[in-house]
C-alpha cells in the first residue's frame, strides 16, 4: 500500500522529482472511547492513539496506526 500511496503523490505534482524526500513523524491523536490501541499519555495527560504519518511535498502519503508508549 505504501508503495501505492508514494505513487498517487507522485501522480499528483507537476514533475516527478529525481528524488523523493518523505518527512515522517508521530501525530498524538486524542481518543474519547474505548477505541482499540489506545493508550494514557502521561504527557499529554490523555488517552490517545499515536500515528506515524509519512508527507512527502506536505501532503499526507501513509499512516501507519500504533498504541502511544506510557511513559
Amino acid at each position: 500500500m505504501g508503495p501505492a500511496m508514494i505513487g498517487l503523490c507522485c501522480a499528483s505534482l507537476r514533475q516527478v522529482p529525481k528524488r523523493i524526500v518523505l518527512n515522517i513523524d508521530d501525530t498524538f491523536d486524542a481518543v474519547h472511547g474505548g477505541q482499540q490501541l489506545r493508550l494514557f499519555n502521561v504527557h499529554y495527560d490523555e488517552y490517545a492513539l499515536q500515528p506515524i504519518v509519512a508527507r512527502c511535498a506536505g501532503r499526507s502519503v501513509n499512516a501507519i496506526l500504533r498504541p502511544v508508549a506510557s511513559r
